[in-house]
């Protein structure tokens, strides 16, 4: 009886000890996990809050698409090196709910030094900025014409007008505006591009003795003439040389530039240039096009034309500034776009007669 009696003891404390060990352990898991947690709270906290957008970004461009998780723009941040860690941005998103709303789709511009919480904002708010895509190659007329539908019909009238002058030095490239981006603002920055651009090809070669707009006017002639990068050295020696020498350049994309500026001239309408029907780039030239007596028709007349016929890209006044010298005086282009090269006026003629195109 004692000895069941002691067994029972022994067991009561062996129960309250284990119960006791249990209840310990089960303390110290809980407060190991808050732990845990607390201590992944704060290094998601301090990881995201201490990033800032890198200065050493190519672009500080952002696309939100219609329809995109909140996961995929954090994805789609990292990939573009806005933020070091999209799974840390979720998990930051899950830890402070409250700074959680709706991510609009847009076009956004941010900038160097941007934190977690601003990039958030602009996204957030809906603050995004419209792109626009200027085409190399482009006229003044089709700048506002692209401006006209994307921005309003007043807005590119006063382009239009604060521009005038300055074809061939509205720079082509993608733009992005807001609401209070005025004309004037957009022209400024165009040009202002054109300048940084100009200097970066012209930085290689000091030794060029045509004046700016020489160049400007001939790089937008090889502009229209060829998109082919590979191809525009070449044709800019060629009428370099004819430049030289004293040819006519003859261009055809001369006459058309020359033929649509007399059509819109006679047109009945005060912005002619607004026309979404109106054709600035007249595919096929008649003989009497090439009659037309226009200080533009290079067909015609020796020399240049008075101004660029168009916007030349980055790679086309690269081209005349860096021309490449050839045996070539004449070229066409066939009906896939290569271009086709002669020495002699034989070898053109050839050429034409084979391609059925026109120089």
């Amino acid at each position: 009886m004692l000895h069941r009696f002691r067994l029972v003891i022994r067991s009561e404390r062996y129960l309250h000890n284990m119960h006791t060990y249990i209840k310990r352990v089960s303390v110290f898991c809980f407060l190991a996990i808050v732990a845990g947690i607390f201590s992944f709270y704060m290094f998601v906290k301090v990881s995201v809050e201490s990033a800032r957008i890198p200065s050493e970004l190519s672009s500080y461009s952002v696309t939100v698409l219609e329809g995109e998780t909140i996961t995929q723009v954090f994805n789609n941040l990292q990939n573009g090196g806005f933020i070091p860690s999209a799974r840390m941005a979720v998990w930051y998103m899950r830890f402070f709910p409250s700074e959680q709303g709706v991510i609009h789709a847009g076009e956004y511009v941010l900038s160097e030094g941007y934190t977690f919480g601003q990039i958030y904002d602009a996204l957030h708010n809906g603050s995004f900025e419209e792109r626009l895509t200027f085409i190399e190659g482009w006229r003044r007329e089709e700048y506002a014409r692209y401006l006209s539908e994307k921005v309003g019909i007043d807005f590119a009238r006063e382009f239009y007008e604060i521009s005038q002058g300055y074809e061939g030095k509205l720079f082509p490239d993608t733009y992005f505006i807001d609401e209070s981006t005025s004309a004037q603002t957009l022209f400024d920055l165009m040009t202002q591009t054109f300048e940084i651009r100009y200097a970066q090809a012209v930085s290689e070669d000091e030794s060029s003795v045509l004046l700016q707009d020489e160049i400007v006017t001939i790089a937008s002639i090889v502009e229209r003439e060829t998109p082919r990068s590979d191809d525009k050295p070449i044709v800019a020696g060629i009428f370099l040389k004819r430049f030289e020498y004293g040819w006519p350049l003859g261009s055809d994309v001369t006459v058309q530039y020359a033929v649509a500026t007399e059509k819109s001239g006679m047109s009945s309408s005060n912005d002619a240039f607004l026309d979404t029907d109106f054709n600035w780039w007249e595919a096929e030239i008649s003989y009497n096009d090439l009659e037309i007596q226009s200080d533009f028709n290079t067909r015609l007349f020796v020399g240049l034309p008075p101004h660029a016929i168009a916007n030349p890209g980055f790679d086309s006044l690269d081209a005349v500034l860096h021309s490449e010298k050839s045996d070539y005086w004449y070229f066409i282009a066939d009906r896939e776009g290569t271009i086709r090269y002669a020495r002699t006026i034989d070898e053109h003629n050839y050429n034409i007669a084979t391609y059925g195109l026109s120089e």
